[in-house]
């Protein structure tokens, strides 16, 4: 705040009472600036609070979101996609409860079942010949990357047929056919998708 001051000297000197009021002006007007000051700085101070309690909280929604896309990723890779986010809400639920009962493990002796009825399906249990003869003739890394590019290529052929992976277990591979949609040929897929497991092995 800018402040310009004409004084005329011989007034000053004929009037006090004009001496003291500008002197209390001058005072006034330097208060009026200090505070303006120490409130800008305070101001300041408080955005800068503002703004690293947003970037605090952006970067912890960041890092939830990370996390919950790797939680969705292990569920997918060991549970159906359709099964999913039941699965999800239900340890979302179990860990909201734990922690309304100040509780770091919240002690369930059942857990939630997440059961479905299927009518007519096929199930599909392939074993690879001779594996333990394979499997001695390879170093460990040779046998991960192998049995890697088989199932890749099984869950590929499981996809295009309408089969569903259960589950893989070393050399044996489980896959369902008829769920979750019921498929009336979900037989004829399972068969042709062990046709397809024999090629892709050969």
């Amino acid at each position: 705040m800018s402040i310009l001051l004409i004084i005329n000297w011989d007034a000053i000197q004929a009037d006090a009472v004009f001496v003291c009021s500008l002197i209390s002006f001058l005072l006034q007007q330097l208060m009026i600036s200090c505070v303006g000051i120490v409130s800008d700085s305070n101001e300041a101070g408080n955005r800068a609070d503002i703004a690293m309690k947003l970037t605090e909280a952006v970067y912890r929604r960041t890092e939830l979101e990370t996390l919950k896309d790797r939680q969705d990723q292990l569920l997918l890779s060991v549970i159906p996609a359709y099964l999913t986010d039941k699965v999800s809400k239900s340890i979302i639920q179990s860990s909201s409860t734990a922690a309304r009962n100040n509780n770091s493990k919240h002690h369930k002796l059942f857990h939630d079942l997440h059961v479905q009825v299927h009518d007519n399906v096929s199930i599909l249990f392939a074993d690879i010949v001779n594996f333990t003869v394979l499997a001695a003739q390879l170093t460990a890394k040779d046998l991960v990357r192998t049995l890697n590019e088989l199932y890749s290529k099984f869950d590929k052929d499981a996809q295009k047929l309408q089969c569903m992976r259960i589950k893989f277990l070393g050399d044996c591979y489980y896959c369902v056919s008829g769920m979750p949609v019921n498929r009336p040929n979900h037989a004829d897929m399972c068969v042709v998708m062990g046709l397809e497991m024999i090629k892709t092995i050969k």
